[in-house]
């Protein structure tokens, strides 16, 4: 059975003797047995409390008390060879004031000082190894000293003071309080004087629970009225960029100081000395400030406050409510409303007419226009002044309109209606302000309500108005009422008349038109645009050898090779009327000339014309210029004659291109024979 004791080997026995050397701590004891046959262990602990036989302990019952006599014994110890004394782990030494017996048992100190406070131990050595004794903390009771009441010496009537009395004390002193007849505890005072004393005595005593030992601590106050009624007259209200002055004013014996403090908020922007201040809002300052003013006495410094909201008069968010649109007849209200501090007057105008009031009701009587409404607020303080327009767009009951959803197209017919008359006595049509008649195109139905375009023409283009005489009535018999009433024109339909495109055109910029072929060099770049007449403006789409290249109306060209020749294309679309329309030119590069070749027979006969071919590989074009008997012949074309006796004959072609004027010549030798010349 193994016994584990402070890391020995184990033990294989059931009982083990301990010496111990080690004190104030626990130790476990820890056994486990195991069966010899299953193998299977239990384990159990003890914890072992080590105590130490000597101890410090006070000589008497009494209390360790500053200035009185105190002793400390080692107790525990029957045949010391030595006591060594140890505060806070240091040794004691002795001294006048701390003395030893003659075996060293007690120590004792006379008298005892509030400093020593600490942990006390004897070490005794009895056999081989030294003994510490178990720790006594001594904690000096010592006071109450230094007694203070803390607080002002000057008290003003009314106003709430709390005065503390504090002390020098072990264990905590309790403290009572007497002012006047009334008496209170604890280390805090409020004090109120409720009228005017020539002095007022106060009283705290300090009392040591422990010792019983108490010390007073006293404070005359003097009591004064203090500054009171501060108060601050000026303007209620400011205006911003003007001067306002404010006077403070308060009761004070013999007299005051005042002082001044501009807020906003928690921040001081200013301050200023004397019963009187200026202040001055900057221009456009539309919130508020706060003005505090503080009144001290001039003998006892005592100084009271009172503050004062300051509002600068402002104007701001000016607003016209009600509806944008009016129609005639019928009645609209509007209000025009602000922020202003602190009011403001209002004046609305209307068609000339000037109202002084904020709201306003309209019967629209005219059409067709916009009238503006206006409205001027003034601040009643500052005067300032804002002032907002809202136009009002005046519409009447009729209208112009298409009679189908289609657009106007020219060749198409179309057809245009007036719109929202019930019972008119008359309908006449206007084109720009002027009546439309009509023809064998334009025609009118039986009520003159519609009016019809077979075909449309592009001039068929402009304003179109309806002017209504309406027969509200229903009096036909009444022709003097009829003529009385003011007919009314009705709101306008602005016809564009939907067509092309026309005629298309592949132009250079400031050159005109392209033509059938274009000729431009390798790597040039040119400006074209494609030009039609379109309504609405036609898309453009261009194709350069029957590939998509853009769809701006102008571009910038630079052509591709090879090819030497290929079509450049525009094409015109226009969205409404569905029609497109196509340009085309083809685009030469400039290529050549090469492989000069020239055709016809390789001898000559003399006296027999042959003829001869020049040509080459040439775009746009070339021109040939011969070479023969050392003259030059132009064309693409010769004939010759040889009629000397020669044995050959040299002749030369050089090809021109017409448009870089670039080179290239072919020279061949020719035999000449003569068939009849017998040789003598």
């Amino acid at each position: 059975m193994p016994i584990l004791h402070q890391g020995n080997e184990p033990k294989f026995y059931n009982q083990l003797e301990i010496n111990l050397s080690d004190y104030s701590k626990i130790e476990p004891l820890t056994c486990e047995a195991t069966n010899s046959v299953s193998h299977a262990t239990l384990t159990t602990t003890m914890n072992l409390t080590v105590i130490d036989p000597i101890a410090v302990r006070p000589a008497s019952q009494a209390q360790p008390v500053a200035g009185e006599s105190f002793s400390l014994q080692c107790a525990g110890s029957q045949n010391p060879a030595s006591i060594t004394w140890l505060k806070n782990k240091h040794p004691v030494l002795a001294s006048e004031r701390v003395r030893f017996s003659p075996d060293n048992t007690t120590m004792s100190f006379s008298p005892l000082l509030q400093t020593d406070d600490g942990l006390y131990q004897c070490v005794v050595a009895e056999g081989e190894l030294p003994i510490q004794s178990v720790s006594y903390k001594m904690q000096v009771n010592y006071g109450p000293s230094s007694v203070v009441i803390s607080e002002v010496d000057i008290v003003t009537v009314g106003k709430l003071y709390v005065f503390q009395c504090s002390a020098s004390c072990y264990p905590t002193c309790k403290f009572t309080w007497t002012c006047g007849n009334v008496t209170s505890w604890g280390p805090e005072l409020s004090l109120q004087v409720g009228e005017l004393h020539p002095t007022q005595n106060l009283t705290c005593t300090a009392v040591n629970p422990a010792t019983g030992m108490s010390v007073t601590a006293q404070k005359t106050l003097q009591v004064t009225a203090g500054p009171s009624n501060v108060q601050i007259s000026g303007p209620a209200f400011m205006t911003a960029g003007v001067a306002s002055n404010f006077t403070c004013s308060a009761d004070c014996y013999p007299s005051c100081s005042y002082t001044w403090t501009v807020a906003s908020g928690e921040e001081n922007l200013s301050t200023a000395k004397g019963n009187t201040i200026s202040v001055t809002p900057p221009p456009g300052t539309v919130i508020s400030e706060t003005l505090v003013c503080k009144a001290e006495d001039t003998v006892t410094l005592l100084s009271s406050s009172s503050s004062l909201h300051l509002w600068v008069a402002s104007l701001s968010n000016v607003t016209i409510t009600g509806d944008s649109t009016v129609s005639i007849g019928k009645q609209y209200t509007f209000i025009c409303s602000a922020t202003c501090i602190p009011s403001c007057t209002f004046t609305l105008t209307y068609m000339g007419k000037t109202y002084e009031r904020s709201e306003l009701q309209i019967i629209a009587s005219d059409f067709s226009i916009t009238e503006p409404l206006t409205c001027v607020v003034t601040n009643t303080v500052s005067n300032a002044t804002l002032t907002t327009t809202k136009n009002l767009t005046v519409i009447d009951p009729f209208s112009v309109r298409p009679t189908s959803q289609g657009l106007p197209v020219a060749g198409e017919s179309f057809s245009l209606q007036c719109a929202g008359s019930q019972n008119p006595a008359s309908i006449t049509w206007l084109k720009n302000k002027h009546p439309v008649l009509a023809s064998e195109r334009v025609r009118f139905s039986p009520d003159n309500t519609t009016m019809s375009f077979s075909p449309l023409l592009r001039a068929d283009g402009g304003l179109y108005q309806c002017l209504v005489l309406e027969d509200g009535n229903h009096d036909h018999n009444n022709k003097s009422r009829q003529e009385s009433r003011t007919p009314i024109l009705s709101v306008g339909y602005l016809m564009h008349v939907n067509y092309g495109p026309d005629e298309v055109q592949i132009v250079k910029r400031s050159k005109g038109p392209v033509g059938e072929e274009m000729v431009v060099l390798t790597g040039s770049t040119t400006e074209l645009q494609c030009l039609t007449d379109c309504f609405p403006v036609c898309s453009i789409t261009w194709f350069y050898h029957d590939k998509f290249l853009s769809t701006n109306a102008s571009i910038l060209f630079t052509p591709v090779t090879p090819p030497y020749k290929a079509a450049l294309t525009c094409v015109a679309f226009n969205s409404v009327t569905k029609e497109n329309r196509t340009a085309e030119t083809v685009v030469v590069v400039p290529e050549g000339p090469k492989n000069v070749v020239i055709s016809g027979p390789d001898s000559l006969e003399i006296g027999v014309p042959a003829s001869f071919t020049c040509s080459a590989e040439c775009t746009p074009s070339c021109s040939f210029t011969w070479t023969v008997y050392g003259k030059n012949v132009t064309g693409s074309v010769i004939d010759i004659s040889v009629n000397r006796h020669v044995s050959e004959e040299s002749i030369s072609c050089r090809a021109e291109n017409t448009f870089t004027g670039k080179t290239a010549m072919i020279s061949e030798t020719l035999g000449v024979s003569d068939p009849h010349w017998c040789g003598c």
